[in-house]
């Protein structure tokens, strides 16, 4: 696969989990809360998925950059929006949607839905690119323009989307108190 787009799926995935860890570890007390609302773990283990999380997250972020571990990387990140997505399939089949998702911590509340799982999966494909070798070509300015490029895109993308399904429960509501006579 053309290096490019191996090390914009990498650099990408390592911004994400770099930025969820921070997130997360500001937010201890309430990750510790969203993780015990989710009641998938026995609660004495709670504490403990609170930090080992984001420092599988923070460890997945620093090994994506280097060469030669970024496979690794990529598939322990996929593997772990797969967990993500299973938890939160889980608890939208339990009837659980008014849970906080965690991802994006206190500041903005989150409710699970199902567009969570079809980012996830979306982010799952973002993770298998950054897993396959890269084609071994050297890599001139206009590649490194591309790759800043890709990084700004996805990095808006990710946030617009990010925003929306954040906000959809409110326009719901906006919209159906609208259409009232």
């Amino acid at each position: 696969m053309d290096p490019v787009i191996v090390l914009s799926a990498r650099y990408g995935l390592a911004l994400l989990f770099l930025s969820a860890a921070v997130g997360k570890f500001r937010g201890l007390t309430y990750f510790r809360g969203n993780l015990r609302e989710y009641a998938l773990l026995p609660d004495p283990f709670v504490p403990i998925a609170a930090v080992l999380i984001p420092l599988v997250e923070l460890t997945i972020a620093a090994t994506a950059v280097n060469a030669a571990t970024g496979a690794r990387a990529m598939i322990a990140g996929g593997a772990l929006l797969g967990v993500y997505a299973f938890a939160i399939g889980i608890n939208l089949l339990r009837g659980r949607s008014d849970i906080d998702c965690g991802c994006t911590g206190p500041a903005a509340r989150q409710t699970l839905n199902g567009w969570l799982v079809l980012r996830n999966i979306a982010l799952i494909a973002v993770a298998a690119c950054g897993a396959a070798a890269p084609a071994t070509r050297p890599l001139g300015a206009l590649d490194f323009a591309v790759l800043l490029l890709a990084l700004a895109g996805g990095s808006v993308l990710y946030a617009a989307v990010n925003q929306l399904t954040a906000n959809a429960p409110r326009l719901d509501a906006m919209d159906a108190y609208m259409e009232q006579p």
